[in-house]
């Protein structure tokens, strides 16, 4: 090889190492030990509807309820990155006339829709914290109530601003058009004498419900009922808000009944007509108020002007408790009290008798209770109801021999 061939080798081989240095210094900075690109940055996206409280529907964009009610609006956030999120706080920005509700936010999340009522109320400045987290994927609702101003009126806008979401998303309130936002009518009922309404709660959109009727606790709710006639007459009785029979062996009767409507029952005499002019038959006993109703009776032409009959005795009807309508039946009819231990119904028609004993609870009537008898004329017949407690418990202190219950133990 000649001189000139050889240099023109070197030099060739001198550029191929110099090409050679440089690749390797360009490889270096692209080598094995670059990081892979970056996944994507989280993000998290909402959806604002709202509703008159008085509706189920939620709407977006536009609502229509009118000035002085409220509206709920509804936030659905929802995470669209692939992680969990934290550390979320809301803002709400507000126009003149609308305010936030007080303790009315709430957030709903999770699987199981956990309801979480938020302590503070939504800032329109400072902003809340929801305090949750959402999951990858997942949603959550953040809600809460405006109320209208009275006497507001146009188009307001309720903003609603999340962490990490630059654009607040937005609501328009129409006012005066719907008026879905305007309370249903409630229609209370009226109110016997001796009751009061009381209003009904509001309801979850809040609204007030249906009121109640309460008896009154300061008001009396008994009268004084009495009872006349111009004859002796055995089982007058009264019925209607209570009921009760007596004689007017005395004129009359007189007793402290339930305040209501009454009726008269005047039976029949023999000799007598009921004289309907006379009497008076019907009537309302008021609260702390009296009612006298009466039977006057006519003697008939050719009748006997004192029209006791001359088959007659006397029945003592007695028991160990207080009794109420303890009455006989079978010649005559008659039902008394046993207040004072017993009554006596005089002038009976003699014949067979029965003695009916109510039943009172925690007793019953005893086998020594003799409550069938005949009455002869000028004579007398004694009945009882005699009561056993059913307390075996051994606890009856004033209990008598055979655990009948003594004179004076009730």
């Amino acid at each position: 090889m000649t001189k000139t061939k050889r240099k023109f080798f070197a030099i060739l081989a001198a550029l191929v190492l110099i090409s050679l240095s440089l690749i390797g210094c360009g490889g270096g900075g692209g080598g094995g030990s670059e990081s892979p690109a970056p996944a994507p940055t989280g993000t998290i996206s909402q959806k604002v509807e709202a509703r008159p409280v008085t509706t189920g529907t939620y709407t977006e964009g536009d609502v229509e309820t009118s000035a002085g009610t409220l509206v709920q609006i509804r936030s659905t956030i929802r995470n669209n990155s692939g992680s969990a999120i934290s550390d979320l706080t809301a803002w709400a920005e507000l126009p003149e006339d609308i305010s936030i509700e007080p303790n009315s936010v709430e957030v709903i999340y999770g699987v199981d829709s956990t309801t979480k009522v938020l302590s503070s109320d939504i800032g329109t400045s400072t902003g809340v914290a929801l305090g949750i987290t959402i999951p990858a994927g997942s949603w959550a609702y953040l809600k809460y109530k405006v109320r209208i101003a009275s006497g507001a009126t146009g188009d307001k806008v309720v903003k609603t601003k999340i962490t990490g979401i630059t654009d607040p998303a937005q609501i328009k309130i129409k006012l005066g058009g719907g008026g879905g936002g305007t309370c249903p009518t409630v229609t209370n009922p009226t109110c016997q004498p001796g009751y009061h309404l009381v209003a009904g709660a509001n309801d979850s959109y809040g609204c007030p419900t249906t009121g109640t009727c309460v008896q009154d606790t300061t008001q009396t709710q008994t009268g004084s009922l009495t009872v006349l006639s111009n004859l002796n007459v055995a089982n007058v009785c009264v019925s209607g808000a209570g009921s009760r029979c007596g004689e007017t062996s005395t004129g009359g009767w007189q007793a402290t009944m339930q305040a209501g409507s009454y009726t008269l029952n005047c039976p029949a005499v023999t000799g007598y007509t009921v004289d309907s002019n006379a009497s008076t038959r019907t009537g309302t006993l008021t609260a702390g108020g009296s009612l006298t109703l009466n039977c006057a009776y006519t003697a008939q032409t050719g009748g006997n002007p004192n029209p006791q009959p001359t088959q007659t005795g006397t029945i003592y009807v007695q028991s160990n408790l207080y009794v109420a309508n303890a009455c006989l039946s079978g010649a005559s009819s008659y039902c008394g009290y046993t207040e004072n231990g017993g009554y006596t119904a005089s002038n009976m028609a003699v014949g067979g008798y029965t003695l009916a004993c109510p039943t009172i609870n925690g007793y019953e009537i005893s086998s020594q209770s003799t409550r069938t008898g005949t009455l002869i004329a000028g004579g007398s017949l004694t009945l009882n109801c005699l009561y056993a407690s059913t307390n075996t418990g051994g606890g009856g202190g004033n209990t008598g021999g055979g655990g009948l219950i003594g004179p004076g133990g009730f």
